[in-house]
C-alpha cells in the first residue's frame, strides 16, 4: 500500500511515493561529487551524502552546504572525530560511516560533549552611563 509523504519549504512542495519495504524510487537530483562509496546530491536548498555500499534509506544525510558534505567524506574516510561541530554534524557522521569502531568514538564524543556543563558568557566590567 503506498503512502504520500510531502517535504520541502513554503515556496516547494515534493510529494513523494514510499512503497513500504521496498526500494525508494525517486530522483534524488544530480550528482555533484564522489569519492569511494560516498556520493553527494544536489537536493532542493541542500545536499544528501549517501554511502553507495548501502541502501539509500539506511545510509544517509542531509547536509546544508557543500563544504560541510564533502568535510563530512573527509572525516568518514580518514577516520577523524572532530571536536567543534554540532551534534547534528556528528549524528551525520554516524549515519554515513560503516565503520563500528569510528561509531564507538564518535559516539564517545557524543557523550562528553552532552556531560560538560555549558559557560553563560557575562560581561563583569560593564559602564552604564547616564
Amino acid at each position: 500500500m503506498p503512502r504520500r509523504c510531502h517535504f520541502g519549504t513554503n515556496k516547494f512542495k515534493v510529494s513523494i511515493w514510499f512503497i513500504f519495504r521496498e526500494e525508494v524510487d525517486f530522483n534524488l537530483g544530480m550528482q555533484v561529487y564522489q569519492k569511494n562509496q560516498y556520493k553527494i546530491y544536489r537536493v532542493g536548498n541542500g545536499f544528501i551524502v549517501h554511502n553507495s555500499n548501502y541502501d539509500f534509506v539506511s545510509k544517509h544525510t542531509h547536509i546544508k552546504s557543500f563544504k560541510q558534505a564533502k568535510n563530512l567524506i573527509y572525516f568518514v574516510t580518514n577516520k577523524k572525530v572532530p571536536r567543534w561541530v554540532s551534534f547534528y554534524y556528528l549524528e551525520s557522521l554516524i549515519r554515513i560511516s560503516d565503520d563500528k569502531n569510528y561509531i564507538k568514538r564518535v559516539n564517545k564524543l557524543i557523550e562528553v560533549k552532552r556531560r560538560k556543563p555549558k559557560v553563560k558568557f557575562k560581561q563583569w566590567n560593564r559602564q552604564i552611563f547616564k
